[in-house]
């Protein structure tokens, strides 16, 4: 996805179906130019993602009693 502004344009890659790779430009680059050098960065990073998101699934999430205790007294905190 593509958006130009006046001075400042935006890119927007897709990254493993799952992260937003967002691209910040100004007129003195051109668009072609950016998708030239951001074409090997998606492809890498959507080959490191992957392997990242596979190594994840293959290991349950598990998270300390005490942890989740602390994550809820900061939300209560935050919220009152």
């Amino acid at each position: 996805l593509f958006h130009q502004g006046e001075r400042e344009s935006m890119l927007l890659a897709d990254i493993s179906h799952r992260v937003i790779l967002v691209v910040l430009f100004d007129n003195r680059t051109t668009l072609g130019m950016v998708k030239l050098k951001l074409k090997g960065a998606v492809d890498e990073l959507t080959r490191l993602f992957d392997r990242m998101f596979s190594t994840a699934a293959r290991k349950p999430a598990t998270a300390s009693p005490a942890l989740l205790g602390d994550i809820d007294e900061e939300i209560d905190r935050l919220f009152q």
